[in-house]
């Protein structure tokens, strides 16, 4: 720990916040006390005793809540984002928009073609959105993937997760959201009338946050996916993915950056004078989808700040020797 003290200079000390420095040893800790746990309970065989989860539950009790409020002030402020989050979802529910949709299927290959080249059994998946439309709006350029697992025994052993954690495959989940959002986020693309089309603009997935699980995924009967629009800026735009079941149930959410390049040049659209065709806002729950990607863009904004500076020169990975200290002081 000495020599991991010495190394940090006066001038590094001036530079990185206290916050950062505590962030990081904070984390080195955490990290050695997984490894040490879980390393040290594959030689254990003795089933933990009643006193000793006693003991662990709090701990555990108070490490969800601290995930919980890592970027909201209380917990009650979290539950409130989850609500708004669940109750902004564009859904079949009454007095919701989509029921007005004219949702078609979709030809899989041709409307969503990332789907088609990441999915081992696309061809057993249901795709469905508003054929011949000009995107503009969440609900034009919604793209609803259906795994008819009810019905088709052969797809739901491929996405079933035989742990007791979980029942459907939360890589799966990923895997087709990663995919769809990427289809959306093109059709919206596809849109602009300034000529800012599929072959000018190249999409790159910034990355994948605020996923939520809100209710455990029935096997046994049809699992949907819905992917929209939520905002769009000049270089970027938000996409979210739903997760229903009996079109009322709401199971998972997950919200995705993309990034949109010149593809002649490979930078952002607003580093070249050009800016992704606007989001269409239609409805209530359009704006408060809106707000909500606002506030997730300030969450990564201040995530940003306070995160470890790795590829900042005062920033320097523990040596082999300062990592055993931090193992013995723990």
């Amino acid at each position: 720990m000495a020599s991991l003290l010495q190394r940090t200079s006066t001038s590094a000390v001036s530079v990185v916040p206290p916050s950062i420095r505590h962030h990081n040893l904070t984390l080195l800790l955490w990290k050695s006390s997984a490894r040490s746990s879980s390393s040290s309970s594959l030689h254990k065989n003795t089933p933990t005793s009643n006193d000793t989860m006693a003991r662990l539950q709090p701990l555990s009790n108070r490490r969800r809540r601290r995930e919980s409020r890592r970027h909201f002030q209380t917990q009650a402020d979290f539950q409130q984002w989850r609500r708004n989050v669940r109750d902004s979802a564009l859904s079949f529910r009454p007095q919701k928009e989509v029921e007005q949709i004219r949702m078609e299927p979709l030809d899989l290959p041709t409307a969503a073609p990332f789907l088609q080249s990441v999915a081992p059994m696309a061809d057993q998946l249901l795709l469905a959105g508003v054929k011949d439309a000009t995107p503009s709006s969440p609900r034009d350029s919604l793209l609803e993937c259906t795994y008819p697992l009810e019905s088709n025994d052969i797809l739901r052993y491929s996405v079933t997760d035989f742990s007791d954690w979980s029942a459907f495959r939360l890589g799966k989940f990923y895997e087709l959201v990663d995919a769809l959002t990427a289809d959306v986020a093109y059709r919206h693309v596809a849109s602009s009338s300034s000529g800012n089309g599929k072959e000018e603009v190249a999409l790159v997935t910034a990355g994948h946050y605020h996923s939520r699980k809100y209710t455990r995924t029935d096997l046994n009967k049809d699992a949907t996916l819905r992917s929209y629009v939520t905002k769009v800026g000049r270089s970027s735009l938000e996409v979210r993915t739903d997760g229903w079941q009996d079109d009322d149930k709401l199971i998972n959410v997950c919200h995705t950056i993309m990034v949109a390049l010149d593809s002649q040049t490979m930078k952002p659209l607003s580093r070249v004078g050009k800016a992704l065709p606007p989001l269409i806002i239609e409805t209530d729950d359009d704006r408060q989808r809106m707000q909500l990607a606002d506030q997730h863009q300030q969450i990564r904004l201040d995530r940003s700040k306070n995160a470890m500076q790795l590829r900042n020169k005062v920033s320097v990975p523990p040596t082999f020797d300062e990592m055993q200290e931090l193992h013995a002081i723990h």
